[in-house]
C-alpha cells in the first residue's frame, strides 16, 4: 500500500471513526489516478450507509466530507510528495464552511499583515463573511450555529437590514434587532472590567433587553434563535467569571482575609451564574409562555453549560469552606 494511499484512508477512518473501511474497484481506480496523475487535483471523500467509502472528482454539495487536493501539477507517489496534499472538511453547506473558514483561519492570519493590499483584501473577506453569514440562513433558522458571539447577530441583523430585495417589514425589524443587540455588547463591554457585582447587574439588564427583543411583534423572533443566544450569553458570563478566579490561586494558602476574599469571590460569581439560569428560567416558564402575540412553546430553557458550571463553582466553594475550616482549626 502506497503512504499516499494510506494516508487518504487512515485519515478518511479516522474522520468517520470506522476501523476500517470498504473501498470499491471504481472508488479504488479513481483514488490511485489522484495518486499518480498529476492532473488530477482534487478528490472527495464520503462514506455510504454500509461504510463504503465513496470517492468523487467533483466536489459534491451539502456532504459530510474531506476534500484531498493539491496546489500543483504533480504524482504524490513519493514519500515527500504527501506534503502536497492538503485537506480540507465540509460538514455543512458550502455557505457555512467558507464562512467558517475565512473566520476562523484567513480573516485572523491577514489580519497579522501590515500592507494595503492585505488591508483591502481583508475588508472585502469581512464584508462576504456578513454575506455568507446571511446567506447561511436565509431559509430560516436551521444555521444558528455560525452564530458565535453577540457581535456576529448585531452583523447578522444590521447586514440583513442593508439588502434592498428584503421587505421593508423584514428590514425594519433587522434594523430594531441589532439596535437591541448591540445594547447588549454595550453591556458586556461595560462587564468585561466590573466587579462580579456588576456583572450581575448586567446580567439582569441583558435579560431584560431580551425580553424587549422577544415582545417586538412586527416580526417574531424565532424560538431557536433565543435559545442559542441564551447559550451564547451564558458562555460569555461564565468566561467573565473564568476571568476573574484565574488572577487568584484558588488552592494557595492564604492569609485569613486573603480566604475571605476568595470565597466572597467564588459566592458573588455563582450569583452571576444563578442570574442567568434564572432570568432563562422564568422568561421561558412564566412570562413568555402567556405572552399571546408570541408565545414560547414547549419547555422551559436554561443553558447546560451554566447548569455544569454552576456545579463547579459549589465545588470549588465547598474545597475552599474546607481549606478555610482547616486552617482556623489549626
Amino acid at each position: 500500500m502506497s503512504q499516499a494511499r494510506n494516508f487518504i484512508l487512515k485519515t478518511t477512518e479516522n474522520f468517520y471513526q470506522i476501523p476500517t473501511l470498504n473501498i470499491t474497484q471504481k472508488c479504488e481506480s479513481i483514488l490511485l489516478d489522484f495518486i499518480h496523475n498529476p492532473q488530477t487535483l482534487l478528490i472527495q471523500t464520503s462514506i455510504s450507509n454500509n461504510s463504503f467509502v465513496e470517492i468523487s472528482t467533483e466536489v459534491k454539495p451539502n456532504v459530510k466530507s474531506i476534500i484531498f487536493y493539491k496546489n500543483v501539477c504533480i504524482s504524490v507517489t513519493e514519500k515527500d510528495n504527501i506534503q502536497n496534499i492538503n485537506i480540507v472538511t465540509l460538514n455543512n453547506t458550502a455557505e457555512q464552511s467558507l464562512y467558517q473558514i475565512l473566520r476562523q483561519i484567513y480573516s485572523p492570519l491577514l489580519a497579522l499583515g501590515n500592507s494595503l493590499y492585505s488591508s483591502k483584501l481583508l475588508k472585502n473577506l469581512n464584508d462576504l463573511e456578513s454575506n455568507l453569514r446571511v446567506v447561511s440562513q436565509e431559509k430560516g433558522d436551521t444555521d444558528i450555529h455560525v452564530i458565535l458571539s453577540v457581535e456576529d447577530e448585531v452583523e447578522y441583523w444590521r447586514t440583513l437590514s442593508e439588502v434592498q430585495d428584503v421587505n421593508k417589514i423584514d428590514r425594519e425589524a433587522a434594523a430594531s434587532f441589532c439596535a437591541l443587540f448591540e445594547e447588549i455588547c454595550d453591556e458586556i463591554r461595560s462587564a468585561q472590567s466590573s466587579s462580579m457585582q456588576e456583572v450581575r447587574d448586567s446580567a439582569e439588564n441583558i435579560a431584560g433587553i431580551l425580553d424587549d427583543v422577544w415582545r417586538y411583534t412586527p416580526v417574531s423572533f424565532s424560538q431557536d434563535r433565543m435559545a442559542h443566544m441564551f447559550d451564547v450569553i451564558g458562555y460569555i458570563l461564565c468566561c467573565m467569571i473564568q476571568n476573574a478566579a484565574s488572577k487568584v490561586n484558588l488552592w494557595k494558602p492564604y492569609d485569613g482575609l486573603k480566604d475571605n476574599q476568595i470565597l466572597a469571590l467564588l459566592s458573588e460569581s455563582l450569583d452571576v451564574v444563578k442570574v442567568w439560569m434564572d432570568a432563562c428560567k422564568s422568561l421561558t416558564e412564566t412570562y413568555w409562555p402567556n405572552y399571546a402575540l408570541h408565545p414560547w412553546k414547549g419547555k422551559t430553557f436554561v443553558p447546560l453549560f451554566c447548569v455544569s458550571y454552576e456545579k463547579r463553582l459549589k465545588e470549588s466553594m465547598s474545597a475552599g469552606d474546607c481549606t478555610f475550616i482547616l486552617k482556623t482549626n489549626i
